[in-house]
């Protein structure tokens, strides 16, 4: 179904895969946010909440391409949604869930001095989820593009992800 892939072009994959290297930095500085002492200083609850905040807005742009582009030419080319696409979306759904439950610890975390063994928790189990969910997308859906949609297809799918803001 898909054309030979010269060595000069880039891959589809490779485009969402970079935005998640990203997101994971930000996933990774809230960790050591939180896991650098038992209580958190001010200032460094500020600093977690704008990452937060920052990785909110982010992950937000990063699943909406992914919905309105990858998986609608998936579900359009296979005539049907595939399970590893619903699957994806439900996972989106649980990813921003998780990151409101963060956002809610952080409200509780008004004054410095707290103690952080329930935001580690929340913040240790989104950090698992995500990175899952990563691992799922590039392993399993992002080939099956490759596949599946024909380079017509992809070439547009990857235009439109830069014109939208590549490099979340």
């Amino acid at each position: 179904m898909n054309g030979q892939q010269t060595d000069g072009e880039e891959r589809l994959g490779h485009l969402f895969s970079s935005e998640h290297a990203s997101l994971e930095q930000s996933m990774e500085k809230l960790k050591q946010l939180v896991y650098q002492s038992r209580i958190m200083s001010a200032q460094t609850v500020e600093e977690f909440r704008l990452t937060i905040a920052q990785l909110v807005d982010s992950l937000q742009e990063h699943h909406r391409r992914e919905e309105e582009l990858l998986f609608v030419a998936l579900t359009e080319s296979l005539g049907y949604t595939a399970q590893p696409v619903q699957m994806m979306m439900e996972e989106h759904r649980q990813l921003v869930s998780q990151l409101s439950k963060l956002r809610e610890e952080t409200v509780c975390c008004q004054c410095a001095g707290r103690e952080t063994t329930r935001l580690r928790e929340v913040t240790t189990t989104l950090y698992r989820l995500l990175h899952d969910h990563f691992h799922k997308e590039e392993k399993l859906l992002f080939p099956m593009a490759e596949h599946v949609l024909d380079q017509a297809k992809k070439a547009a799918i990857m235009e439109a992800v830069k014109e939208t803001g590549r490099g979340v």
